[in-house]
């Protein structure tokens, strides 16, 4: 781990415990996969005709591995372009938010750079019914939707917050793929 190598433009690590030394001691705890409140809410209403029903859920106080920042750290790979934009230069941006990208150098060391906050609230599902009785047959005519809507922090940067890695255990490298959106459009008569 140490800092002997440390140079303008690279990651600069913090001597927690003030011993003078970068070393494992030094390590701090950075977050969890585990949420601190996991949240679910269902609405659903008629009217004459109509029906509505929708379904949230939420998750608060969780911290991921950054989907993009793993690739972002090791200079061989196409950068995002958040860090390409944000990154350490000598002219252009001196006080850059991310790391210069160096070819002979990758950050394998986990940051608190390389984490996120993932809280979300997502609109789960939602659909909207209207009811009609014939003579011989009730019908029933439905706009459904899941996956529509995902409210997350500024800070995350992947696909879909309610996917990923935990912090610290590389199991897919950023490369989830984000729940599925799916609209139905549907008919349901009863005789």
């Amino acid at each position: 781990m140490g800092q002997g190598n440390a140079k303008i433009g690279r990651l600069q690590y913090i001597d927690t415990n003030n011993d003078g030394k970068i070393t494992g001691a030094d390590r701090v705890f950075l977050g969890s996969y585990i949420p601190k409140v996991q949240t679910g809410l269902t609405l659903s209403a008629e009217w004459k005709n109509i029906d509505f029903n929708s379904v949230f859920s939420g998750v608060f106080g969780r911290r991921q591995h950054s989907p993009m920042s793993f690739q972002n750290r090791f200079p061989n790979r196409n950068a995002s372009r958040k860090w390409y934009d944000n990154r350490w230069t000598s002219g252009a941006d001196p006080a850059g938010k991310y790391p210069a990208m160096i070819q002979a150098e990758s950050y394998e060391e986990m940051t608190d750079l390389m984490t996120s906050n993932t809280s979300f609230v997502k609109l789960k599902s939602l659909t909207l019914g209207y009811r009609h009785q014939f003579e011989a047959v009730a019908a029933r005519i439905f706009l459904s939707g899941e996956n529509l809507l995902t409210f997350t922090t500024k800070e995350f940067d992947g696909f879909d917050p309610e996917n990923g890695n935990a912090v610290g255990h590389y199991t897919n490298w950023g490369g989830d793929y984000p729940t599925a959106r799916i609209l139905l459009v549907g008919l349901s008569l009863s005789f």
